[in-house]
């Protein structure tokens, strides 16, 4: 579910275990249950979809240029566009909740700046 991801509670047990035996080996890991999508084979698998799809595009654009008979340039395979398609949405919403984890830390201080503010003021008005 969506609130055992976020509070990781896939993780549980490997604490349990660190907590139990007070120190954690990397066979221990090997124990764990982790999510599917955390696995090397998924990212493994994700990534050469999407850089076979680079490939077969500048293979394409390639051969179309050779038949144009113009001078051109040998378009390589794009990594970093490889990489954005594969994992972008991820690290897309991983910056959205940084940037509302920032906003929060940054709202924080203020809220109780007016708190004090408010209670040092005995003739404040309620509405402040």
């Amino acid at each position: 579910t969506i609130w055992s991801t976020l509070v990781f509670q896939w993780l549980e047990p490997l604490l349990e275990l660190g907590n139990e035996q007070q120190t954690l080996d990397p066979e221990d890991l090997k124990k764990m249950d982790f999510p599917l999508n955390c696995t090397t084979q998924h990212v493994q698998t994700t990534f050469d979809r999407y850089w076979k799809k680079e490939l077969d595009l500048a293979k394409k654009n390639n051969k179309s240029n050779k038949n144009n008979k113009l001078p051109f340039t040998i378009q390589a395979p794009s990594l970093p566009r490889a990489l954005f398609y594969a994992f972008g949405a991820d690290f897309i919403r991983a910056g959205i909740l940084k940037c509302m984890h920032d906003l929060c830390i940054f709202v924080g201080p203020l809220v109780l700046n007016g708190l004090i503010h408010f209670l040092r003021d005995a003739d404040a008005p309620l509405s402040q």
